[in-house]
């Protein structure tokens, strides 16, 4: 059942990675991916060891293909982490790491090769009788994700240290995979322990072992939910605030496609079924609108209305004008795209507010 819920929880996660895929994909988002295909293998293998061990036919080999999967994912997090850790990519430091990984899968599976595994399969790898090579093997593996799981952690705290508040999916997200990475820590501990112990008493190291499973479990759920809060949350907030955006201009950008048609844009599929596509489409829209719309001498600037967005107001809710100052040139000139959609956001309440109090 373990395997079977870290196997699900992985290909959620996939599945996220190719739905939120723009573009073609960077270092970051093959190594981060590969990481999380390598532990959907890793954990299905361990599902029924028995079963695959008697597909293949050979005696427990399921136990090796799934280690040297997650040896491939542990390479992938280190590539993964050297991304997030510097602006420019250094291709030395990823071989090294690359190549780290294909050491450990080398040794553990000179291990496996050499111990005497091959005669009879076991149910599960740990019921395997302890020997020298195969307790090499498995303590190679823990101690290469020691090292993986300190260094992810470590990163995690470097960087929410960098992460201010206005983040807050981004400074979850670190938390979660920080503590969740500790404790994942604390499981392989647990397991090179089951390994001191299994010679002398293996009733005592095989609930050792039972009991990591259960720490691995947490902390596999709290990588998977930091994953999450990074993939799903910074897209869930930007969702809101685009249906927020589209309900605000809604009355501006219908009076403004009422008196400049010309600015009116094509609205293919992907718009209508996209908040955010719909908000870029009607601030484009008003924007090119403002450009045509004509403030008259009596609008513009006069006693009675003396604000620029007051004076455009006004002049929205008016029968066009034949000639006049073009409205973008009353208002200020935004120098940034956020300031562009603040300077619409303005008008289209003080518009909104006139209609209102019009009524």
């Amino acid at each position: 059942m373990l395997w079977v819920i870290i196997v699900l929880a992985a290909c959620a996660a996939v599945g996220l990675r190719v739905l939120t895929l723009h573009g073609r994909p960077q270092v970051w988002w093959w190594s981060f991916t590969l990481a999380l295909l390598a532990i959907v293998v890793g954990s299905a293998l361990l599902v029924d060891e028995a079963g695959v061990n008697q597909t293949l036919g050979v005696a427990n080999v399921a136990y090796l293909l799934s280690n040297l999967s997650y040896v491939v994912a542990g390479g992938s997090v280190t590539v993964f982490v050297h991304t997030l850790r510097r602006e420019h990519l250094s291709s030395a430091v990823m071989g090294v790491h690359a190549a780290g990984a294909a050491l450990v899968g080398v040794i553990i599976t000179i291990g496996w090769l050499l111990a005497p595994v091959h005669a009879t399969s076991y149910a599960h790898f740990r019921q395997v009788p302890p020997n020298p090579q195969s307790l090499i093997y498995d303590w190679v593996f823990h101690l290469y994700f020691l090292l993986v799981l300190a260094n992810v952690a470590v990163c995690c705290v470097q960087l929410l240290r960098r992460t201010g508040s206005e983040d807050p999916a981004r400074r979850v997200g670190l938390l979660l995979i920080a503590g969740a990475s500790s404790l994942d820590l604390v499981a392989h501990l647990l397991y090179l322990t089951r390994l001191a112990l299994q010679p002398r008493n293996a009733s005592v190291a095989l609930e050792i072992a039972a009991g990591a499973d259960v720490v691995t479990l947490v902390a596999v759920s709290g990588i998977a939910a930091g994953a999450v809060a990074f993939l799903v949350v910074p897209h869930l907030l930007e969702t809101l605030r685009a249906r927020r955006l589209v309900t605000q201009l809604r009355p501006l950008w219908l009076r403004t496609r009422e008196m400049q048609p010309c600015v009116v844009l094509p609205r293919p599929r992907l718009v209508r079924h996209s908040p955010t596509l719909q908000a870029e489409r009607m601030l484009t829209e008003i924007t090119d609108g403002l450009r045509l719309l004509a403030l008259p001498s009596s609008a513009h600037l006069s006693d009675r209305v003396s604000d620029p967005y007051d004076a455009v107001a006004e002049a929205l809710r008016r029968p066009p004008a034949a000639a006049g100052t073009p409205a973008s040139r009353a208002l200020p000139t935004p120098t940034t795209r956020l300031e562009e959609e603040e300077q619409v956001l303005t008008l289209a309440r003080r518009y909104t507010e006139g209609l209102a109090h019009a009524s």
